[in-house]
């Protein structure tokens, strides 16, 4: 009887964080203080509790009171605990250089519900039901990204969290083409970019799910949604986006190649042949009739793509700035445009942004000492997961290290931190590689 109600609590577990994750792209949030600084509105110092993180602390906190574990459910989740804390404690210790200290909580906070998430994925029984749920919850973004393009409009929510994106607006990100603005799809998320890294981590997601699903009719399902991520991918227009998923999806083909010895063959490998072929069919079906605007994305002289590397350029220079003036501690975590403005008061605050790369984020929020400590504890946690010799791993650690070294979401928003949690806890839930029976 106990052990008939252990399994009846971990299922029921396991739907409350499949709705949790197909919610978690939802950016609806309580905000309990704007950002000001200098007297001008400060985006980065706005501080909020989100929706997701209610639910998150109601199933963490249930999850300590009922269903069982057993020994190597238990190492898997230790292992988690161990390496996030070490993350959380090296980053806290940076609230000491930090100019806010409210913001730089936050952000702490965010981290330890990475690490919640993390544990909780690495202690699912069923981990498929949690990988569809949130394929499923990314079909439904990349359904309102297609309607955002198509229409070039968007719908301001609160409830929902959205904001409002008008072409017409400066400071929308848009692609310009003989002298029309065409709207860059967001979805639900705070940049077009964004939107696009969560398309790519969710598409090598779904294509694992396909050759490991065995229920025919849930294959079917995921199939049709490789289709819709893989449109809502292209017409975010993310470059960055763009790299990682060609990335991701490539290095899940080569693993495989690689643990077979050989290009996988029979039925497995012509699945594996239509995976990739309904995504390269899916992007091609937007971007060639919309060539002129691929164009431009790629055009260094066009206007606002000019633009947008100049905004990078000044990112890196602030970056470097930061990390000379403070090597060892960092001006702490969080805290990288309040720090920029210090050093020029009178550059406009819309203008500043924390630099395009997540590592040089990191080194100017925490210091060099800091990274050391992240970096030692990430490669620990690689070599124990290569001994799986699953290939689901470096997919998604190809993905999220192409991610950051191009953009700052994955360490700067609370999405992003959400995001890498949920890496860590899937990749070390997931056994080895098992192609559906009857390949």
């Amino acid at each position: 009887m106990g052990g008939r109600m252990s399994t009846i609590w971990d299922y029921g577990m396991n739907y409350l964080m499949s709705v949790f994750f197909f919610l978690l792209p939802l950016q609806t949030q309580w905000i309990l203080r704007y950002g000001m600084l200098n007297g001008q509105s400060w985006e980065y110092g706005t501080i909020g509790i989100y929706a997701t993180d209610i639910f998150l602390a109601i199933i963490f906190a249930l999850s300590f009171w009922g269903g069982h574990a057993d020994a190597r459910i238990r190492f898997r989740s230790r292992q988690c605990a161990a390496g996030m804390t070490v993350m959380i404690v090296v980053s806290a210790l940076s609230i000491i250089a930090a100019s806010d200290r409210s913001v730089a909580l936050v952000h702490i906070l965010w981290l330890i519900e990475a690490g919640i998430v993390g544990w909780l994925v690495s202690r699912s029984r069923y981990r498929s039901i949690i990988s569809n749920s949130f394929v499923t919850g990314s079909v439904l973004q990349a359904l309102i990204g297609l309607w955002q393009f198509f229409s070039q409009s968007t719908v301001a929510s609160a409830l929902m969290g959205w904001a409002a994106h008008p072409a017409w607006l400066p400071g929308t990100s848009v692609i310009e083409r003989e002298g029309e603005r065409w709207l860059r799809a967001y979805a639900g998320f705070a940049h077009p970019n964004v939107f696009g890294g969560w398309m790519a981590v969710a598409i090598v997601a779904a294509v694992y799910c396909i050759l490991t699903e065995n229920r025919p009719r849930v294959r079917v399902v995921l199939l049709c949604s490789l289709v819709f991520l893989s449109c809502g991918l292209a017409v975010s227009f993310s470059r960055s986006a763009w790299i990682a998923a060609a990335i991701g999806v490539g290095a899940l083909s080569l693993s495989l190649r690689v643990r077979e010895g050989c290009l996988p063959v029979g039925k497995a490998g012509r699945e594996l042949c239509v995976v990739l072929a309904i995504i390269v069919l899916s992007v091609s079906a937007i971007l060639v009739p919309y060539r002129s605007l691929l164009e431009t994305r790629f055009e260094a002289t066009a206007r606002l793509e000019r633009q947008s590397l100049n905004e990078r350029a000044q990112s890196y220079h602030d970056a470097f700035a930061l990390m000379r003036q403070h090597p060892f501690i960092g001006v702490g975590i969080g805290n990288f445009t309040s720090a920029v403005a210090a050093l020029d008061p009178q550059r406009p605050l819309w203008s500043i942004q924390p630099v395009h790369n997540s590592v040089l984020l990191i080194i100017a929020e925490l210091g060099v000492a800091d990274l050391s400590l992240i970096v030692a504890a990430f490669c620990y946690y690689l070599k124990l997961r290569r001994q799986s010799k699953n290939p689901i791993l470096y997919s998604l650690f190809s993905i999220l290290f192409v991610l950051a070294l191009f953009d700052h979401y994955l360490w700067s928003l609370h999405v992003g931190s959400l995001l890498v949690g949920f890496f860590i806890g899937w990749t070390l839930s997931t056994p080895q590689f098992q192609p559906r029976r009857g390949s």
